[in-house]
């Protein structure tokens, strides 16, 4: 069960009833529901396409069509799943050490994780096997 924690709050981020999408896991075709952050004001959302990411409300189209458009800001530390290349969600923190995020693939069955330092400068983690060919 995908039950990502929100990487500013650390809380269990909510399910998006209308964000969701499909991915293959293996022989079948499964269906990955989307998830919000519960603090009230926080805009991190995730997706196992997108990562963590937010919706930015633009008002760039007001004048002409009296509507907004929105700009999907990706977080800028995705962790990537070297077998599924889908982003990984955060399973939990360290207790010990608070700054130690411990990230999972969403498949199913997958039993990729990798821990990253929080703070850590901008970066795209790849998983093992991520250049590997399928």
């Amino acid at each position: 069960m995908v039950r990502p924690l929100c990487p500013l709050h650390h809380g269990v981020m909510s399910p998006l009833p209308n964000l969701h999408e499909f991915v293959h896991d293996g022989s079948k075709e499964v269906e990955i529901h989307g998830h919000e952050c519960s603090v009230g004001g926080c805009s991190v959302k995730y997706s196992p396409s997108f990562g963590y990411f937010s919706l930015i409300r633009k008002d760039d189209y007001w004048c002409s069509s009296q509507s907004s458009s929105f700009q999907i800001v990706k977080s800028n530390t995705q962790v990537i799943c070297g077998d599924h290349k889908t982003a990984m969600f955060i399973e939990s923190i360290d207790a010990a050490n608070a700054n130690l995020r411990n990230y999972r693939c969403p498949q199913n069955h997958c039993n990729e994780t990798m821990k990253i330092q929080a703070g850590q400068p901008p970066a795209y983690w790849l998983g093992s096997r991520f250049f590997e060919r399928s």
